[in-house]
């Protein structure tokens, strides 16, 4: 992909990171804790049904990292593009 984009990888690598990236990620994280605080009753004392709530907390935490590691690439992207240095070919 890099050979046929050219100069415009760090574009195209931007946009990607930025937009599709951080989006999609923070929307999965928001849906994930507010299913999570849906199934928040399943960390009260004895209740012994089996719930997700473990899974959509950690589901929450792990698309909240991956969200803010898209946008520190995407920042980096940014940063080198205005700075005007050599593209990664």
């Amino acid at each position: 992909l890099v050979p046929w984009l050219g100069s415009r990888w760090l574009l195209t690598n931007l946009v990607h990171d930025l937009a599709l990236g951080v989006g999609l990620y923070a929307a999965a994280t928001g849906i994930m804790g507010y299913k999570a605080g849906q199934k928040s009753y399943c960390n009260l004392p004895g209740y012994s049904q089996h719930c997700l709530y473990g899974a959509y907390l950690s589901a929450s935490v792990c698309g909240g990292i991956t969200a803010c590691l898209y946008l520190f690439s995407g920042l980096y992207c940014l940063s080198r593009r205005c700075r005007d240095q050599r593209d990664i070919i």
